[in-house]
């Protein structure tokens, strides 16, 4: 069992080095200085790190039927939501394109805060199974966070500050190099269990004091 975890391990890091070499160049040209405030990794990398996160979820392939549907969660009315959205949505379609997530399609579902959404109907009537979150503007991302675990929906963003605030997943960036960064408390609200082989190259975040004290532990009275 042993050698069998070193071998999975093994070809996690390979998967995600070899991700990692092939986007280091955009990283570098994509990430505008503006840009990287919020999120210091493109869009683009994010997706394609995505997709492959995706395949380390114990769910994975046969708690998500016949296909992956994605909400993109943006506000039309703010300029950088707008763009992550429309970054985010083609490259999901790219990554459709390119032979899905382990051979299962991608759908893709825009959701404009601006627009007068209610984000629990929408996840509910969309059957969204993962909540792509673009940098929001006055957006209590603790409540994004709760719609998201009262629906059982996987949340990921570029933006590494809304993992500490209680979203699951995100890139970041140390030393000039993408970094995977997950709160493993919220992924596990939203039902989510994480094998070790990801978890093991994962920068584990806790959440702030207020994302900590508005969802306890299980287990407390």
């Amino acid at each position: 069992m042993y050698t069998r975890l070193l071998r999975g391990c093994a070809a996690c890091l390979r998967v995600t080095r070899l991700v990692l070499l092939v986007a280091m160049p955009a990283m570098s040209v994509l990430a505008s200085p503006s840009a990287a405030q919020d999120m210091p990794a493109p869009v683009e990398l994010q997706v394609r790190l995505l997709a492959r996160i995706l395949q380390f979820d114990r769910r994975f392939p046969d708690g998500f039927g016949g296909e992956i549907v994605v909400g993109v969660l943006y506000q039309s009315r703010f300029r950088a939501s707008l763009d992550a959205m429309r970054a985010a949505s083609s490259a999901l379609e790219d990554e459709h394109a390119n032979g899905s997530v382990g051979g299962i399609p991608l759908r893709v579902v825009p959701l404009d805060l601006d627009g007068g959404l209610s984000l629990a109907d929408a996840l509910a009537d969309e059957q969204i199974d993962v909540l792509y979150v673009s940098p929001l503007r006055s957006v209590e991302i603790g409540t994004v966070s709760q719609v998201s675990r009262d629906k059982g929906v996987l949340t990921f963003t570029g933006v590494p500050e809304y993992v500490r605030l209680g979203l699951a997943v995100s890139v970041g960036s140390r030393g000039g190099r993408p970094e995977i960064l997950i709160n493993i408390a919220a992924a596990a609200a939203e039902g989510v269990v994480f094998s070790s082989e990801l978890l093991q190259i994962a920068n584990l975040v806790e959440g702030s004091a207020d994302e900590l004290d508005a969802f306890p532990d299980p287990a407390e009275p």
